[in-house]
């Protein structure tokens, strides 16, 4: 397998250092089976988005450096370039919270300068790679839901499972969020159609209130779901009560369970612990 690898650094040092990296993720074969892996180089934003225009790239290492103290603003042309290439970030150590914040923005992983080495970086960039390639052979294999547009439930779950992991390695933490509408027996059992508008109307409120790497998905006949990470923009918690307040003024009933690296549940409990949170469903409806 050949992947093409763009190294986004303004350092002539970290750029030979990286490719280096690059060279002994291929050496020792850090991923399964034999790769060769093609560097290309940009050491400013001019020529990444150039190279990201004019060639297929597979993955982006941005050094947050190149972006000359907006790093959010240089991230945001890269993905505008490249919507479709996934971003691995490296950050200095008191950028920290920046490089979570891309994270909530879309960028797949980052990580510290110190921490640059083959094994976490070939770690985060399989990662990556992987993420994305799940979503698109969720589309490609035709797994969204026909009736709202979301992720059905067998690709939420394979997405859902990657985050997991990803709160695990980043040693952050991830909430699931279920949702449904609260029924009003006789509506749902009088009209079909009025029926679908309800579930509609509950998955485009769900999609709202998504950020950008957030995951929505229908569950089952009338419940969905979404995986938010905790991030230096917005934390769980606050998350939460964001969700919650909106829920309580669409007639939504919500349930959550966080995972905390400390005490560790596989994805299928924190579902279940998330389902048993949900309110009673009693209110009449009111998206």
């Amino acid at each position: 397998m050949n992947v093409r690898i763009l190294l986004a650094t303004p350092n002539s040092e970290e750029l030979l250092f990286l490719e280096e990296v690059l060279e002994d993720i291929q050496t020792d074969r850090h991923w399964r089976g034999w790769v060769s892996i093609e560097p290309l180089h940009a050491m400013s934003m001019e020529d990444a988005v150039s190279v990201l225009t004019d060639v297929s790239v597979d993955a982006v290492v941005l050094d947050l450096a190149l972006c000359g103290g907006r790093a959010a603003d240089g991230f945001r042309r890269l993905q505008q370039t490249a919507p479709h290439v996934p971003v691995v970030l490296i950050a200095q150590p008191e950028d920290r919270e920046i490089a979570v914040h891309l994270m909530r923005e879309g960028a797949q992983d980052f990580l510290l300068s110190p921490d640059v080495d083959a094994a976490p970086l070939a770690h985060a960039l399989g990662n990556a790679m992987e993420r994305h390639r799940l979503l698109a052979a969720a589309r490609a294999a035709r797994t969204l839901d026909p009736l709202t547009g979301l992720l059905n439930r067998s690709a939420f779950f394979s997405l859902a499972e990657r985050d997991r992991r990803l709160a695990e390695n980043l040693g952050c933490r991830w909430m699931i969020v279920v949702a449904e509408p609260r029924e009003n027996q006789p509506l749902m059992v009088e009209a079909a159609q009025n029926r679908d508008l309800l579930l509609i109307g509950t998955a485009e409120w769900l999609h709202r209130l998504a950020g950008p790497t957030d995951v929505v998905a229908r569950l089952g006949e009338t419940r969905f779901a979404m995986s938010v990470f905790d991030s230096g923009a917005e934390s769980v918690e606050a998350a939460w009560s964001r969700i919650h307040t909106s829920a309580e003024e669409s007639s939504v009933a919500i349930g959550a369970a966080i995972y905390d690296r400390a005490h560790p549940s596989p994805l299928e409990m924190l579902i279940e612990r998330a389902e048993r949170d949900l309110a009673p469903k009693a209110m009449a409806v009111r998206i």
